[in-house]
């Protein structure tokens, strides 16, 4: 019905009406009524809660054959979806943050690796968090070569001493082979 065909005093009811629901007497009117409904329901019996059916029908062994067999055809047609989702609950399990803040972090450092300072490398060229093992802490992002260099790098110097790395680095390559090499 266009506002054309309307009496103005049906017009008036209806903005009236419109103005009327956005007011807060009226909102608090519709929600007592609300709960004066929930009381009547559920001193009737009524009002089970809201899964109780679906926990009862996934009782039934077929029924979670079936659903299993649904979920596991499913998980076969999209692999690219399962593997977002497990880098996106991995992210939040381990390091407690999202996809969103992890590019937030990216775009910080200028969209490189935040120790190569170049764009992510290796077979996937996918970023990785870096983190303190102790603190958990998230230090930065990096692309795959620096994440597992700067692994082993720490690994390295817990197990020998980053004084002795150091002499072994001064020292090579060694005077006399130099010498010997021209």
């Amino acid at each position: 019905m266009s506002k054309l065909s309307m009496t103005p005093g049906a017009i008036y009811q209806r903005r009236k009406y419109a103005r009327d629901r956005k007011s807060a007497e009226y909102m608090a009117k519709k929600r007592e009524y609300g709960k004066q409904r929930m009381r009547i329901v559920r001193a009737n019996g009524g009002g089970r809660e809201p899964n109780a059916k679906r926990r009862e029908r996934m009782k039934d062994p077929a029924r979670r054959a079936a659903r299993a067999a649904a979920h596991r055809a499913w998980r076969k047609r999209n692999p690219t979806r399962v593997a977002e989702i497990q880098r996106c609950a991995h992210l939040r399990r381990a390091y407690g943050i999202t996809f969103a803040q992890r590019d937030e972090r990216v775009a910080a450092q200028g969209g490189v690796c935040a120790l190569c300072k170049g764009a992510p490398t290796g077979k996937r060229q996918r970023w990785h968090v870096d983190h303190d093992h102790e603190t958990r802490e998230l230090r930065g992002i990096l692309c795959h070569r620096c994440n597992v260099n700067l692994g082993a790098y720490e690994r390295l110097v817990e197990s020998v001493g980053l004084p002795a790395i150091q002499r072994y680095l001064d020292g090579w390559p060694a005077p006399e082979e130099t010498a010997e090499a021209l």
